[in-house]
């Protein structure tokens, strides 16, 4: 975990100091969700307090190079809308622009202010340093971390449970927020499952897949719930235009619930403790192999 958290912090790095900033603040932000959902399977293991040090800063990190995501989003959820109902393009062209200039300015209030990217560099260092220095196979140790699954299994269990109640919540009380709060669960579960994928690929690395696609829809979902607040809280878009949008968002968020909700029974079918068991055992026959335990688990997430 350590290691591939480590070569992740590296990657975001690199990527904001990449010439092309745009790509690079996309590339870094996905670099810190998966750093951000491994770091709590060991949470019990290192601490809270180390763990939340991290957490903190990533989190922070993140969201100060949001804006450059944020409007994109919006001018993609038209596109998708426009496409998935086959309207005329030009029926939504002026909310479209409108989106797309707001989307620029927010862009380069964070792209062309190089103090964003120095103070989050230098963050996001200190935050590496930290990490590196996190403990490893040292049970002797005052700060000891075992090399075996109980080091992770509290955190997976954690996690999966939250997504378990997330599921549960979205499906008894819909809501944007109830929804968004289940997506980041599951998002969390695919990163943890995707750094465990050796455990058993055709298994494990299966379902990582099934909890992204979940994790597509829900985000969807959320964007046509953002969307609809920007329709209706900012000024100067055409009635028509917004009327026609926020009736098609609206339905499409309906069909996306539908989706993860069918999805979702079926990856939160079983009891927390059941789930962590069986890949706790899958995760065990992985290193009584004496081929397999001798190689490293890549980071084989996307």
């Amino acid at each position: 975990m350590r290691r591939i958290c480590v070569e992740r912090m590296d990657r975001a790095v690199s990527e904001l100091s990449a010439p092309d900033r745009d790509s690079g603040v996309h590339n870094a932000r996905k670099s810190l969700k998966r750093v951000r959902a491994l770091i709590r399977l060991v949470r019990d293991t290192v601490g809270y307090r180390p763990y939340r040090e991290i957490n903190v800063v990533l989190r922070d990190s993140a969201r100060r190079l949001a804006p450059v995501r944020d409007g994109a989003v919006m001018v993609n959820v038209v596109d998708r809308l426009v496409e998935r109902n086959g309207i005329d393009p030009a029926l939504v062209a002026d909310t479209r622009s409108r989106l797309s200039a707001a989307h620029a300015a927010a862009s380069r209030g964070v792209l062309d202010d190089p103090r964003v990217f120095l103070d989050t560099l230098t963050a996001l260092r200190v935050a590496r340093r930290r990490l590196a220095h996190w403990p490893v196979d040292d049970p002797g140790g005052p700060l000891g971390v075992s090399d075996d699954f109980s080091a992770i299994s509290s955190g997976l269990e954690r996690v999966y449970r939250r997504g378990l109640r997330g599921f549960r919540t979205s499906a008894e009380q819909p809501s944007a927020a109830t929804f968004h709060e289940w997506r980041k669960r599951v998002k969390y579960l695919r990163h943890q499952l995707e750094a465990l994928h050796d455990a058993w690929p055709e298994m494990v690395g299966a379902t990582a897949a099934c909890l992204d696609t979940l994790g597509e829809l829900l985000g969807e979902e959320h964007d046509c719930a953002v969307f609809q607040r920007v329709l209706e809280e900012r000024t100067g878009f055409r009635e028509s235009e917004r009327r026609t949008l926020v009736a098609l968002s609206t339905a499409e968020q309906a069909r996306l619930r539908r989706e993860a909700l069918r999805l979702g029974s079926r990856l939160y079918a079983e009891r927390p403790p059941e789930f962590t068991t069986r890949i706790g055992t899958y995760w065990e026959a992985w290193r009584a192999s004496p081929v397999e335990s001798a190689q490293a688990a890549p980071d084989s997430g996307r």
